[in-house]
């Protein structure tokens, strides 16, 4: 071991306890006084926007007059951009206090006003507003704010209005930017002496001489000050303090963690993925308070349904819009889920499904988790599944359906939690069945599909469990003891369904999913156009022996759709959603512990194999979407994992035979923090896609009077039927029923008619769109 990295010196060992511990905190009031000391340098940042901005400028244009080529209508020959209605320019901390010039031209086009410029300090604090006058003007701000932010500052511009040009958002023309600090001593931002400090501690950690130590601390301090506080290039590393503290981090925690005892090792592993999984719900949580309406087109067209039914739990005479109802589309679960949850959300349907679809997404994670540290060997299990967690978390599908309100990560969540109650547990007794019974039909009780999980479930059973000695019937090898509590648990789940569908229909499994079928076999997909067509009472065996060649044909095309369409794919893009569930390259990692579970897996992995094939035959029936297959995400990150463990063994082996002490934890970690690393991205992209695809003039309503009511308060909506602003946004339960006498705000649409009495010669709060708001005193 004497090869091994210089973290063990810092290790503590019986004679100096706690020398690691004292070296540490030497070592973070020195890290401090550099990082500290490297603030007193008066720092300045010029930007030529347009031409050198590529770190700075985000929301604006593509530059203008940057290539050679002149714009004529630019009315100058210097380069610059046009920033759209909200724009920002990026500055690293570069301490206080400071101030920032700005230059900025308008051109309004004839017959429009003038537009006015708001700047904002981190898009809170309003430095000022300023009606533009067409000319070239320079303002400068002083800037005193920001301290407490966690990583660079920016200088928002709003302008309003923004014309449309050339399907262009066209705000002001800006060709100057600049940042300097404005006077001495210079007041350090805390997030970047944190991130410095821990550089250094880290850093010095990887050392054992005090000399190398000195100079790695005094490497770090110089890279902190050269490539981000001061302008040495144009292109300032922004991310650098708090990056360089996390890979430095990661590299003593690659090589301290495989050091520690086997028990100690799995405690602090187990911790990483249980507080991991807890941050990751915290960001999801903060990042869903932007989700205040529906995202379209997508899954959320679905949900008004739900919110509808979510109303009353038992329905009244003559009254459709309840739970407990049999429903040959949509089954009770989501809804009865929704009414539970609604106490906490101040009654409000899309707040509960938006944090039902966060806590759903939490179970996922945990479930995966438990369900790895089943199927891995042991001496790995707890890395394995550690790794798995965070690939999984990491995918930007998962995140997508994080925040999306529906049923697409509840029934997810509880599919892969009955997979854990099935196969993670080594000695499976009648409770347990009976739990995963009980989960494999909760899964029932939100989708259709989750049926499968019960034939699935004593599949898992005959397989996993020996039949006594001496049993030689086939029959003999089924353990009846533990599939009766399976099933016995499944008929608890799912009999309020059950009930209910014989009370309205007659039918225990009464289901109108065949629609969906016919829907994809005949009628093209098309919603919108073919949807009447059929009956809602079709049967499968009608919709099969009508044309069964046009059947098994859209059922192959389905395949190939989720394994990879080939040349007779003729579009100008393939299909291949199975490649979709993960970020690149867990997604073919996966595809390869697939194949290797097949070959050589055990009885578990085989099962998960089979399972997913099971899963992807049975939804290609029909027609297919990205999201159809979330339940099979979690087995894809398991099956991630098995090629970085097979990797890692065969790196271990190598250098051994180079006579270099690595065990095989440092490799396996070194491996997972690059694969980390390489898919960290990946949750920013689906939280984006979701928050874009908001319309942003119901966004700009709730924004607007979301900060402004109180829990008391309520809006009067004068709109359209089947707004989402009504009963999926984020101010729905502050709706006002149609006396206005209780309102204090008024929404009203255009597209609604005459415009409500109350609010006729009253000056309109705000205008967006089709929407305007009025106060009523």
């Amino acid at each position: 071991m004497k090869r091994l990295l210089p973290i063990q010196s810092t290790l503590p060992v019986a004679p100096t306890r706690f020398r690691w511990l004292i070296q540490a905190l030497l070592w973070s009031i020195g890290g401090l006084l550099l990082i500290t000391l490297a603030y007193q340098i008066p720092a300045r940042h010029t930007v030529q926007v347009g031409l050198n901005d590529a770190a700075y400028a985000q929301g604006f244009n593509d530059p203008t007059n940057r290539w050679g080529v002149l714009d004529p209508s630019s009315d100058t020959s210097a380069s610059f951009r046009w920033s759209r209605d909200q724009s920002f320019l990026i500055f690293p901390q570069i301490g206080l206090p400071a101030t920032a010039t700005l230059r900025w031209r308008a051109l309004p086009q004839p017959g429009e006003p003038p537009p006015t410029v708001r700047v904002l300090l981190n898009g809170a604090q309003e430095l000022g507003a300023f009606p533009a006058t067409g000319e070239w003007e320079t303002h400068t701000f002083t800037l005193q704010g920001g301290l407490l932010k966690a990583n660079d500052l920016f200088l928002e511009l709003r302008t309003e209005p923004a014309l449309n040009v050339d399907a262009q958002l066209r705000g002001v023309q800006v060709d100057r930017a600049t940042l300097a600090t404005s006077g001495w001593p210079v007041l350090p931002y805390p997030a970047q002496l944190v991130y410095g400090t821990a550089a250094i501690v880290f850093g010095t950690a990887l050392a054992r001489r005090r000399s190398r130590q000195l100079g790695i601390a005094l490497a770090i301090t110089l890279a902190f000050l050269l490539l981000y506080r001061l302008q040495l290039t144009p292109y300032p590393l922004l991310k650098l303090p708090p990056l360089l503290a996390l890979v430095l981090g990661a590299i003593v925690a690659v090589r301290a963690i495989p050091l520690l005892g086997e028990q100690a090792r799995a405690r602090l592993l187990t911790a990483l993925a249980l507080g991991g999984a807890a941050i990751w719900l915290g960001w999801l949580l903060l990042t869903a308070r932007d989700h205040v309406t529906l995202s379209v087109p997508g899954v959320e067209r679905d949900f008004p349904v739900f919110a509808t039914r979510a109303v009353a739990l038992l329905c009244s005479a003559g009254e459709t819009a309840c739970v407990l109802r049999a429903d040959g589309f949509y089954q009770l679960g989501y809804p009865l889920l929704l009414w539970l949850m609604e106490p906490l959300t101040g009654m409000n349907a899309f707040l509960a499904g938006r944090l039902l679809a966060a806590l759903a997404a939490l179970l996922l994670l945990l479930a995966t988790w438990l369900l790895g540290r089943a199927i891995y060997p042991r001496d790995r299990r707890h890395g394995g599944a550690l790794l798995a967690l965070a690939i999984l978390a990491l995918s930007p599908l998962v995140v997508q359906y994080a925040l999306y309100v529906g049923t697409d990560m509840p029934f997810a969540a509880l599919w892969i939690a009955g997979l854990a109650a099935l196969l993670a547990p080594r000695d499976l007794t009648p409770t347990r069945a009976a739990l995963a019974g009980l989960l494999c039909g909760l899964a029932f009780l939100i989708r259709h599909p989750g049926l499968v999980l019960l034939p699935f479930g004593w599949i898992v059973l005959t397989v996993l469990y020996d039949a006594p000695a001496g049993s030689r019937r086939w029959l003999d090898r089924v353990p009846w003891r533990l599939g009766g509590w399976l099933t016995l648990g499944w008929l608890l789940a799912v009999a309020p369904q059950l009930a209910v569908n014989v009370a309205d229909t007659g039918s225990p499994f009464y289901s109108q999913q065949a629609k969906n079928i016919w829907l994809a076999v005949y009628g093209n997909t098309d919603f919108s156009g073919r949807w009447n067509e059929a009956a809602n009472d079709v049967s499968l065996r009608e919709i099969v022996l009508a044309d069964p060649p046009r059947f098994f044909g859209n059922w192959w095309r389905n395949l190939q759709a989720f394994i990879g369409t080939g040349a007779e794919d003729t579009r100008e893009f393939g299909t291949a959603i199975g490649l979709r569930l993960l970020g690149f390259p867990a997604n073919w990692l996966a595809l390869i512990g697939l194949g290797i579970w097949i070959w050589r897996g055990d009885r578990r992995q085989r099962l998960l194999a089979f399972g997913s094939a099971l899963y992807v035959l049975g939804v290609c029936v029909g027609f297919v979407l990205p999201r159809f297959f979330l339940p099979l995400a979690p087995v894809w990150a398991l099956a991630a994992v098995t090629p970085i463990l097979w990797l890692t063994d065969a790196i271990t082996r190598r250098l051994e035979g180079w006579r270099l002490s690595l065990s095989r934890a440092h490799v396996l970690a070194a491996l997972g923090l690059v694969l980390v690393a390489l898919l960290f991205g990946g949750p920013s992209v689906g939280a984006r896609y979701v928050l874009d695809h908001q319309p942003p003039d119901v966004v700009a309503v709730v924004q607007t009077l979301l900060p402004r009511l109180q829990p008391a308060d309520r809006v009067l909506f004068a709109l359209p039927a089947g707004d989402p602003l009504i009963n999926a946004s984020a101010l729905a339960h502050h709706r006002s029923p149609t006396d206005q006498s209780t309102a204090q705000y008024v929404v009203w649409s255009a597209q609604a008619g005459a415009q409500p009495p109350p609010t006729q010669g009253r000056e309109p709060l705000a205008t967006f769109g089709p929407y305007t708001i009025f106060v009523l005193e």
